[in-house]
């Protein structure tokens, strides 16, 4: 399990440097349901659900003041090919506070609520 969720953390980070790209940090939820259908020791689901929301604070942190993490992903990648289906000069473009702890509390309780429900 701790391999599928680490798979699905590179590649969301990998997709998160680009507006538009499929974010497969939801995966995670999935892995969370698997864990707890097939009996997983709490200690798997609790250190994987630990991991997946300080990964969405780190996302929101990013995506609200632009920190680095994004531009070092994008080392290979041309200006053009970054500027693809977004009006930003340089993305991916700051969204602001507001916008990053919306989402980030928005993407938390989704993820919580799932997992208490399950």
């Amino acid at each position: 399990m701790y391999a599928v969720a680490a798979a699905c953390l590179c590649v969301d980070f990998s997709n998160a440097c680009f507006p538009g790209a499929v974010r497969t940090w939801s995966g995670l939820i999935v892995t969370i349901d698997i864990c707890l259908v097939f009996g997983a020791r709490p200690f798997v689901s609790r250190s994987i659900i630990v991991t997946t929301v300080a990964w969405l604070g780190a996302m929101a942190g990013e995506t609200s003041f632009r920190v680095g993490a994004f531009d070092t992903a994008l080392t290979g990648s041309t200006a053009e090919e970054r500027r693809a289906g977004t009006d930003c000069a340089v993305p991916p473009c700051a969204r602001g506070l507001f916008n990053g702890v919306q989402r980030f509390f928005l993407y938390t309780i989704i993820f919580l609520a799932d997992y208490y429900f399950t």
